[in-house]
């Protein structure tokens, strides 16, 4: 199989000019930038440039992703809009890593191993169906950050063989992993945090383990304008200087503002965490079981009733598939097999697959040349 690497850049804040475009342009005789996005993929070699400087100098987003499993999405912020405790909440170790620039901070989630069981993958599409994770952070909706923290935590638990029998947790590493607050909302991802998730191969187990303990998203309230009021005169004034000062995202701003003004929190709030990486991933595993438990009692409900409103109908079914195969011909084949199916179910759900055996050693030996059927009756084990 060969190599596949991709990177995607995308500007949000502000739109790349004719300068940058040109610069970009250096960066690779492929590269075809816009206004907003450069994209650069690899089936031999490598991007010969650091991924992170790019960023800082013309993006607010990138997504890489390799073949390998190497999965990576870096953030840029302006430099102070995302509270240093919050960064350092969420943090961990060398996956989820925030940096501080002159202008700017940025928010690295690398990780080298995201198992993709195989199969082989495409990059094109991806950071489109997440970017707005990054407007979600800058206000105050942390859930991607703690879903960031998870994701590690699961990664760095991978490393354990959980359910060996002499695992002893109080002794071990992944004991003393304990999760950071669990903000709200967890329960209701929104579209491109359930896209996160998914490029991070994040279990909907575990999320459902972690929403456990995060109460409902609050709602925000809908005619902030009302609170303008309360701006004092120097504080209108310092917004409309960073007006003309061409401030980027002073929407998000302002916005923040007046959610405090409105009572709100400019986060969506969080409960204190308090559980180990170890207690998740073992809450999970029932979760996963109660979940697959249900689902044999669903389907085993859905067989019962089926088998019941099939059983009156059994000599009827039997006639039916009698009479396609007697058409020899491809069509008729391909409609007998299902309701041939449908009698084998039925025949072990009423104990008497012996006679329906029987009744399909007849088919064969009435038609031994018919290839067409043979084989469509040996794909379908009958």
């Amino acid at each position: 199989m060969s190599e596949y690497q991709y990177y995607e850049f995308q500007a949000i804040d502000k739109r790349l000019s004719d300068n940058d475009k040109q610069e970009i342009k250096k960066l690779s005789s492929r590269v075809q930038p816009t206004n907003t996005t450069a994209s650069f993929f690899y089936h031999h070699g490598d991007f010969r440039h650091d991924p992170y400087k790019v960023l800082l100098n013309y993006f607010d987003a990138m997504l890489y992703i390799a073949n390998w499993g190497t999965h990576q999405l870096m953030f840029r912020f302006p430099k102070g809009a995302i509270p240093a405790h919050i960064m350092a909440q969420y943090e961990f170790g060398e996956t989820v890593v925030w940096t501080q620039e002159k202008e700017f901070c940025v928010l690295n989630i690398s990780f080298d191993e995201i198992n993709n069981e195989g199969m082989w993958i495409e990059g094109e599409g991806i950071l489109s169906e997440i970017i707005s994770v990054r407007d979600e952070i800058l206000t105050g909706d942390y859930r991607a950050l703690y879903l960031a923290w998870l994701i590690s935590a699961d990664y760095e638990a991978d490393r354990y063989d959980i359910e060996d029998d002499d695992f002893e947790p109080e002794d071990d590493e992944l004991a003393q992993i304990i999760e950071p607050p669990v903000p709200n909302g967890l329960q209701s991802l929104s579209p491109a945090l359930k896209n996160f998730t998914e490029f991070f191969g994040l279990s909907k187990d575990l999320v459902s383990t972690s929403a456990e303990k995060s109460n409902p998203l609050e709602k925000l309230s809908e005619n902030l304008e009302q609170y303008l009021y309360k701006l004092s005169d120097d504080e209108k004034l310092a917004f409309l200087k960073r007006v003309l000062a061409q401030e980027t995202r002073l929407d998000i701003a302002l916005t923040n503002r007046l959610k405090a003004f409105a009572g709100e929190n400019q986060s969506v709030g969080a409960t204190i965490g308090g559980r180990s990486i170890l207690e998740l991933l073992n809450r999970a595993e029932e979760i996963k079981k109660q979940q697959l438990a249900e689902k044999k009692r669903k389907d085993a409900r859905a067989h019962q009733k089926k088998m019941e409103q099939l059983a009156p109908q059994k000599e009827s079914l039997w006639a039916r598939a009698e009479a396609l195969i007697a058409q020899r011909n491809v069509a008729g084949y391909d409609e007998a097999i299902p309701i041939l199916q449908d009698l084998q179910a039925l025949a072990t759900y009423q104990n008497d697959s012996s006679a329906f055996n029987e009744k399909i050693a007849v088919i064969k030996k009435t038609y031994p040349t018919l290839k067409g059927l043979l084989d469509r009756l040996k794909r379908a084990n009958l």
